[in-house]
């Protein structure tokens, strides 16, 4: 009678673990489903092979919880236990990544919607953002202002060679839209001083599309 009370006591568990994980799972399926139907952010043709990622982490997560959900099924008509701890460890293995993955959605709509207040931010709090944060939004953004006053501060990202590659990249597109003749030094001086050939060649290739003598 004990262990038959210890084994009830163990499938109740069992039983209310899967139904928990189940739900938090559907709900961040859910979620991340109405996160490809309505994005709240759209990068030109790279988009596409970020749907087509998510799509992919979803389906590999999906199954495995979708496959619980089945042999919980079948074991609650069948009456076999073993096939529901089978179902509820799939469910609880695989709910936390779609979880997970939610979360992360959640962050970058989060962040998305703070980048939209970026165009009314001054030069200077774009160019701490963008040294602080790491995020070439902000870079973006002062490409689009093209205000003179952000020259010494991309300049700073461009000729430091220990900065990320798409900070300096991004450095120096923004350099030669503003196309001051500060902006037009620092893009040479970046090309001369650069011991990266491939980023060298890059500058070269920025400063000849943007009209500029290459010397």
């Amino acid at each position: 009678m004990a262990i038959s009370a210890q084994g009830s006591t163990q499938d109740r568990i069992w039983n209310w673990t899967g139904f928990l994980f189940l739900g938090l799972g559907l709900l961040a399926l859910l979620y991340a489903i109405y996160d490809l139907r309505y994005p709240s952010h759209f990068v030109g043709d790279m988009y596409g092979l970020e749907v087509i990622a998510r799509v992919v982490l979803l389906c590999a997560a999906a199954a495995p919880m979708l496959l619980g959900v089945a042999l919980l099924s079948w074991a609650w008509r069948k009456e076999i236990r073993r096939y529901r701890i089978l179902g509820t460890a799939f469910i609880v293995i695989s709910s936390p990544v779609l979880i997970a993955n939610a979360v992360g959605i959640a962050q970058s709509r989060q962040l998305d919607r703070i980048r939209e207040g970026y165009p009314e931010k001054s030069v200077e709090e774009l160019l701490a953002i963008a040294r602080d944060q790491k995020d070439q939004h902000a870079i973006d953004t002062l490409a689009v202002k093209a205000d003179p006053a952000s020259v010494p501060g991309l300049a700073l990202i461009l000729l430091n060679e220990n900065e990320r590659g798409n900070l300096r990249y991004c450095a120096a597109q923004a350099l030669a839209r503003i196309g001051s003749e500060d902006a037009r030094t620092a893009l040479r001086k970046a090309r001369d001083s650069s011991k990266d050939e491939c980023f060298k060649r890059l500058l070269s290739q920025i400063i000849e599309d943007s009209g500029q003598p290459t010397q």
